[in-house]
């Protein structure tokens, strides 16, 4: 029985999973970068989703469905061949990359694990890490598959700028990152090509922004020299701006389509700012005077930062 005096009874909290993903993963060369050289998108899939999984379990081995297996790297679950194509990939992951372990469970799918944060699971300190806390699911893979051949480059430098940016948040204090292309290739191990396609792909989404060049601007202790600044606004800028682009589609419904167009010509693509500026600039001034400025501005190198919204609009205005 309680008493006045007595300590109110407090009941001990659950545990929180933590969501640090080793650094090493992207860092080591024969772990992520090896999927990277040789273009294992769907392996790279099924790993950050396993990876999750196993993160939210406190790095325990986990059993995922067949299901969520094939929706996490996109094979349809429902065909012949899905069973022994999810097989092929863990065996990928386990074999080739070395990232995972699984134990056979009779008629299920394996216990899996994360390989090399050790065997105690999690009893190894994480120094560097991805907070990888977002479940990797097909609705990411409709967004990205809107990039084409890009798609692969543009998932794997989201877990790198996601890392960056919150390097930067933390180390600096500010909300923008510096890496010349050359530092990310030597760092994370994969081309400059690779890495180059990734970022502007994610420019190109609304996920990240960018300032080229900052000719002329040192950084804080110049510890980079000259380079882009890179914003990271992460996944969910990609869902406000198809709303806000529908909401300018009820706008301007005659100009949308045709800005949509244009916008890639100008420094961070189709942002809901460069849209709606187009769009009132093809109804003020009409189609014909628009594209023509537009045409003048696809010569200029892509880093010039005449290729701004202000500099068009001064163009068609002055």
């Amino acid at each position: 029985m309680q008493t006045e005096d007595s300590a109110p009874f407090e009941e001990e909290s659950e545990p929180t999973p933590s969501f640090k993903l080793d650094l090493r993963y992207f860092t080591d060369g024969k772990f992520c970068p090896s999927m990277a050289r040789r273009r294992s998108k769907r392996a790279f899939e099924l790993f950050l989703a396993i990876a999750f999984e196993s993160l939210n379990s406190f790095g325990q081995p986990v059993q995922l469905t067949h299901e969520q297996l094939c929706d996490a790297c996109g094979v349809p679950a429902e065909t012949s061949t899905a069973r022994s194509t999810i097989s092929k990939l863990l065996r990928q992951l386990r074999e080739e990359y070395g990232v995972i372990d699984f134990q056979p469970v009779r008629r299920k799918r394996p216990l899996i694990e994360l390989r090399i944060l050790g065997q105690d699971h999690g009893a190894v300190s994480v120094q560097s890490y991805v907070y990888h806390d977002e479940r990797w699911s097909s609705f990411r893979q409709r967004v990205f598959a809107k990039l084409g051949s890009r798609a692969f480059s543009a998932e794997y430098m989201y877990m790198i700028a996601k890392y960056e940016a919150a390097l930067a948040l933390h180390k600096n204090g500010r909300d923008y990152w510096f890496y010349p292309l050359e530092k990310i290739s030597r760092d994370y191990h994969v081309s400059p090509q690779f890495a180059c396609a990734g970022l502007r792909a994610l420019v190109q989404l609304g996920i990240m922004s960018v300032n080229y060049g900052q000719y002329g601007i040192t950084p804080k202790e110049n510890e980079f020299g000259r380079a882009n600044r890179y914003y990271f606004h992460g996944f969910e800028a990609t869902v406000r701006r198809e709303q806000e682009l529908k909401q300018l589609r009820k706008q301007f419904p005659n100009e949308i389509d045709q800005a949509l167009k244009l916008a890639p010509v100008l420094i961070n693509g189709a942002t809901v700012k460069n849209v709606s500026g187009i769009c009132d600039l093809l109804a003020q001034h009409g189609t014909l005077s628009v594209q023509q400025v537009f045409d003048s501005l696809k010569v200029l190198p892509v880093r010039s930062l005449k290729r701004r919204l202000p500099y068009a609009e001064a163009l068609i205005r002055g």
